[in-house]
């Protein structure tokens, strides 16, 4: 079997976000089981920033091609990059795949999927990661209708990331046979694994006047950065002291985050760090008290938060990011006041954190990850 993974964005450009990571470890599965993946993306590191077109060869396991991608200053700022190259090279070479695996849902690379499959007749398999369920909005509503309905035609296989987003896509017009449920694949560096047994690894937090809360990712105004800041802001009453650790590269949302811990006399309790792209992410899960995230929009399951529960820390939520199986260990607070947030915080602070590690590790194995993807393709 030979698989295509046609995205605008791969490894190592993990300043994109969480599918340029699943991306990158769907195809380490999928070799690891003897199939042929390869991988046609741009040279793109980051928004503005290149790598140069080249090529991986993994042999019979697959290749990667980075092809070229414009450089136009003005566009590139604005996450503008028209990928004529990566697409026509797709359209070049798809036929000779059986699938093509992809995650846009809005926008060129989509619409010349479905235009080579309708011509080569190679099957689509669309992994979400939130997209299908963003509110359509402008130019958004327009697109979806009409596109939508060919989008459900065409594809042959889509993976939705928890049952939410099934229904997303079974609303679109999908038929429900296409759509399979698969969570994220997230491996805990051994240095962060929580030991089974012992009162230390695996009793509860013991109680403490500080609180402290992380959040990991891009710093874009869908990911509800200013609500957790808000959030903190509203908690201290409760605890003797909330302090907040913002990781991640600036999308947009940087310069309105500043500006609300400064209004909220928050400087010394809010720390803002770069992006770290090795496992360092992994260490301040474990130093927190609670992983937080508030999108603004539907962005479903977080890689981050369910990075976070692998380590052992509970997630703070709302129902935009929803994370399945796991309703003991995330604290949803949507309609809830900020006497109930903080008493649902010492609940899920009692949870002994390697509960929720093993837990969290069990429904985001990578080989139930694998298992259902290699069972979804044969």
């Amino acid at each position: 079997m030979r698989i295509l993974q046609a995205t605008n964005w791969y490894a190592p450009a993990y300043a994109f976000g969480g599918p340029t990571r699943l991306f990158e470890a769907y195809a380490q599965m999928l070799r690891a089981r003897g199939v042929r993946v390869d991988v046609l993306t741009s040279d793109l590191i980051t928004r503005t920033s290149f790598m140069g077109p080249h090529v991986v060869d993994l042999g019979s396991r697959g290749r990667i091609t980075y092809v070229k991608a414009l450089r136009i200053a003005a566009l590139a700022r604005r996450n503008i990059h028209l990928h004529f190259r990566l697409c026509a090279r797709i359209c070049m070479e798809a036929g000779r795949y059986d699938y093509i695996q992809f995650v846009d849902y809005r926008g060129l690379l989509p619409l010349v999927l479905l235009l080579v499959s309708r011509l080569r007749g190679v099957k689509l398999i669309h992994h979400s990661f939130g997209t299908i369920s963003q509110r359509p909005v402008g130019k958004k509503r327009v697109w979806d209708s009409l596109f939508r309905s060919w989008f459900a035609k065409a594809v042959s296989l889509c993976f939705a990331e928890n049952e939410r987003e099934r229904q997303d896509y079974l609303a679109i017009g999908v038929a429900r046979e296409k759509v399979r449920l698969l969570p994220h694949p997230v491996v805990v560096p051994e240095q962060h694994r929580r030991a089974e047994g012992g009162a230390t690894s695996d009793g509860p937090v013991p109680p403490a006047p500080e609180l402290r809360l992380c959040f990991v990712g891009r710093l874009h105004p869908t990911k509800g950065v200013l609500h957790t800041v808000e959030l903190m802001h509203a908690l201290r009453p409760y605890f003797g002291a909330v302090r907040l650790t913002v990781m991640g590269d600036d999308e947009g949302a940087l310069p309105d985050i500043a500006r609300r811990v400064a209004a909220l006399d928050l400087r010394d309790c809010v720390t803002l760090r770069g992006a770290a792209y090795d496992d360092s992410r992994f260490a301040l899960y474990g130093e927190s008290d609670a992983f937080v995230i508030l999108p603004a929009d539907d962005l479903q399951t977080s890689l981050a938060a369910a990075e976070a529960l692998a380590v052992g820390t509970p997630v703070i939520a709302n129902r935009n990011c929803r994370i399945d199986d796991l309703d003991e260990y995330v604290l949803y607070i949507d309609g809830k006041s900020t006497p109930e947030i903080a008493r649902g915080i010492a609940a899920l602070r009692s949870i002994p954190r390697a509960r929720i590690a093993r837990d969290a590790q069990r429904v985001f194995s990578v080989d139930e990850v694998a298992r259902r993807l290699s069972e979804a393709l044969v």
